[in-house]
């Protein structure tokens, strides 16, 4: 008991000391001004329960338009003013132009891999970014990929009129989710300017429910981003269910690949042969 007790205190000074050194930190950096932080948990309750941009309001209506806030230990600050971002990215932009990696994407090397994940200085990303310039967004290969996105179109269209009309009785009249059968489609135009090849529609739903999946753990508020130093523990176990999504889209285009790379072997085998 003695010993817990003492666990407890030291634990207790410790943060207590903690704080006192992130305040000084804070006041030597000068930092716009802002709510003052809690111990361990910061301003986390000044934003709690609202959505990011109107509780960002709230408090820049009692601080003005650059605020300071503590996330946990991480440090945020806003600009809630079209003026103030302005001024703050003429100054600042080299330095805030990087975007932040959701932790959740920590997995399975993506976040070294993804040039969505990436920063813009990474010189993998630079290389994936003139990959993608030069080999699917040149304007000779989006001219050339016209007649797929034209049969995409035709075919959507096609198919959102044959479900109105089986689930409408003939008259054409029924309601029909329309976000799933153009997700359907964008996937089959995707999968077929990469691969020249579609997606059956099991897999297109598959594909459909981990994206969305995906999202969501993205967007879910995660403890690992507000405390870093808890961040291997993954407490919330956001960075194990986007694994398996991600594994999953991974395994897929994989299969693709490999396929095409077969096909290819064979053709120019083939093409020797004769």
């Amino acid at each position: 008991m003695v010993i817990f007790i003492g666990c407890i205190c030291s634990l207790a000074l410790l943060l207590l000391c903690s704080h006192v050194l992130q305040l000084l930190s804070d006041a030597r950096r000068r930092l716009p001004p802002g709510p003052r932080p809690l111990p361990v948990i910061g301003n986390l309750l000044d934003v709690a329960g609202e959505l990011p941009h109107r509780s960002s309001s709230r408090v820049a209506q009692r601080y003005g338009p650059l605020v300071t806030l503590r996330l946990g230990t991480t440090l945020a600050v806003v600009a809630s003013s079209p003026a103030t971002a302005r001024e703050v990215l003429h100054r600042h932009g080299a330095s805030i132009t990087d975007r932040g990696t959701p932790d959740a994407w920590r997995t399975d090397g993506h976040e070294t891999n993804s040039i969505f994940a990436l920063p813009t200085r990474h010189h993998r990303w630079r290389a994936l970014r003139r990959l993608g310039a030069e080999q699917l967004f040149s304007p000779r290969r989006v001219e050339k990929q016209r007649p797929l996105r034209r049969d995409a179109v035709r075919g959507l269209l096609r198919h959102v009129s044959e479900l109105a009309a089986a689930s409408g009785g003939g008259t054409g009249t029924a309601v029909v989710d329309v976000g799933r059968a153009a997700f359907a489609a964008m996937a089959s135009l995707l999968f077929g300017s990469l691969f020249s090849v579609g997606i059956d529609a099991a897999t297109s739903c598959r594909f459909r429910d981990a994206a969305r999946e995906f999202a969501l753990l993205t967007l879910t508020p995660n403890v690992s981003e507000f405390f870093p130093v808890a961040a291997m523990a993954d407490l919330q176990g956001l960075r194990r269910r986007t694994a398996r999504h991600i594994t999953w889209m991974y395994q897929l285009i994989d299969g693709h690949v490999e396929r095409r790379m077969r096909g290819r072997e064979t053709a120019g085998f083939t093409n020797g042969g004769q």
